[in-house]
């Protein structure tokens, strides 16, 4: 090994030296500070992380998740506004379903037994025209938020975490009231059938113990003996 000094490093300008010895110097102080910050914060690593680029995640934390194109943004936004508007959008619609079938709005997304059944739904389409269109325009846009999530325009992870529970729950309160409308006036909602049938997998679809109507079928006629 030789003992003399390159020809290439006296050939480089001082001032390369001089400015990659102030920049070490300056990312030095930048790291001690931030380390210095971190621990008076009590979050040791955070703060420095976040100035470098990288974190050391706490068992507690919310890990966030950013979108990584344009695409995504937009298909996360779609959602985003889908959640927001939801209850809005829907709330004429369930208004009247909850007046016949109020433990619907009473138990929530307890659906056991919690379920239109074949005759309620037969005595709905045939004698209820209020209940009926509320039941389908409902459907219908389950339909059509079933259909962005299908193609795409939804993102996907983001839809199936804030959406399948929710239609999952109103497909089992509904699913023989479609069964019926099918067969009384042909109406059909494939898509919105499509995505929440996945979310049952092999379970059982539940069934009806009795009528949950308060307008129809037992119920209504014990109110009416009653009254």
């Amino acid at each position: 090994m030789s003992d003399e000094t390159p020809h290439w490093v006296t050939t480089i300008p001082r001032w390369i030296f001089l400015f990659t010895a102030v920049a070490f110097s300056v990312t030095a102080v930048s790291f001690f500070v931030a380390m210095l910050s971190s621990w008076a914060a009590g979050e040791p690593f955070t703060l420095m992380g976040n100035q470098f680029g990288w974190s050391r995640t706490r068992p507690d934390e919310v890990v966030v998740s950013k979108p990584v194109s344009l695409l995504q943004w937009q298909q996360r936004r779609y959602v985003a506004d889908l959640a927001q508007s939801f209850s809005k959008d829907t709330k004429d619609y369930t208004d009247v379903i909850y007046k016949c079938f109020p433990t619907f709005e009473r138990n929530g997304s307890f659906v056991s037994t919690n379920v239109i059944s074949e005759g309620d739904a037969i005595s709905i389409i045939q004698k209820n025209d209020e209940l009926h269109k509320s039941i389908r325009r409902l459907l219908n846009y389950f339909e059509a938020i079933s259909i962005a999530y299908q193609n795409g325009v939804a993102d996907g992870p983001m839809f199936e975490s804030s959406f399948l529970p929710v239609l999952k729950m109103w497909y089992a309160r509904l699913h023989l009231y479609i069964k019926v409308a099918d067969e009384q006036c042909k109406c059909n909602w494939q898509p919105f059938e499509d995505v929440a049938i996945k979310s049952w997998a092999s379970k059982e679809l539940p069934r009806p113990s009795s009528s949950v109507a308060v307008c129809y079928g037992v119920n209504s006629q014990l109110r009416k003996r009653k009254g």
